[in-house]
C-alpha cells in the first residue's frame, strides 16, 4: 500500500518510517472519538467557527 501511495506522493516518503510520538497515549484517549454525519467538520470548517468566534466576542474569546 505505501509503495503505490509513494509513486503518487513522494514527499510523503519520510513517513513511511518516521514514528509519531505519543502515539499509545493519544490512542488511549482519542481512538474510539468519531464524527460522524451532521456533527462531522473539517479543518477549515473549524478555524471559521473560531474566527467568527472572536469576532462575536470583540477579538477576545
Amino acid at each position: 500500500m505505501w509503495d503505490e501511495f509513494l509513486k503518487r506522493n513522494k514527499n510523503a516518503n519520510p513517513f513511511k518510517t518516521r514514528t509519531l510520538p505519543y502515539f499509545e497515549d493519544l490512542s488511549m484517549i482519542y481512538g474510539k472519538d468519531r464524527a460522524t454525519r451532521k456533527d462531522t467538520q473539517t479543518t477549515i470548517g473549524v478555524i471559521e467557527d473560531l474566527e467568527r468566534e472572536e469576532n462575536d466576542h470583540g477579538g477576545t474569546i
